[in-house]
């Protein structure tokens, strides 16, 4: 049995998530996940998670995509589980290729394969962003739905941006029909 491994604190879980996890169990049988508590702690520039860690891991366990989760809060952990886990793929983002991350090396003293999933769809950040803007995309709506949070009945000015940075081919690709609610 053929047991990979991918790290990362899957906060808003969207179709980009979705699509890195199931290229990530296309290359192997069992599918470990590296929950990140949060990343924010020991590198500032990275963001802070909106989810809680309870929420977060609940969606990774509903997507169906995982077989097991670990939690982790700090890159010395990550390591420590890549050490301790008996593993033959790791699974990371092709933002990584040719450049250091943790536990690259032991990956490749180990002889534990590194593949680097390609990103089809880069809206992680902006999904944050959008969320710190007051505008909220649910997880499963086929429609993207803006909501103030302190007025329901407001025009959104994200909502320009949004539509220009997704562009059509994205739009259709992320199967939201085209279709916007606003309340």
């Amino acid at each position: 049995m053929k047991t990979g491994i991918t790290f990362g604190a899957f906060d808003l879980l969207y179709s980009g998530y979705i699509e890195m996890l199931q290229e990530a169990k296309s290359k192997c049988d069992y599918l470990i996940v590296g929950l990140h508590t949060d990343p924010s702690i020991e590198r500032p520039e990275k963001n802070k998670p909106i989810q809680s860690l309870y929420d977060r891991y609940s969606e990774l366990l509903d997507s169906h995509l995982v077989d097991e989760i670990i939690i982790y809060s700090t890159e010395y952990e990550l390591e420590e589980i890549l050490f301790k886990a008996n593993i033959n793929i790791r699974i990371i983002g092709e933002e990584y290729r040719g450049k250091d991350f943790t536990g690259k090396l032991y990956c490749q003293t180990a002889g534990i394969d590194i593949y680097y999933s390609v990103r089809t769809n880069k809206l992680s950040s902006y999904f944050v962003d959008c969320y710190k803007e007051n505008v909220l995309i649910p997880k499963n709506s086929k429609s993207i739905v803006f909501k103030h949070l302190h007025n329901p009945i407001v025009r959104c000015e994200p909502i320009e941006k949004f539509l220009s940075f997704l562009g059509k081919a994205n739009w259709s690709k992320l199967n939201y029909n085209n279709t916007l609610n606003t309340y």
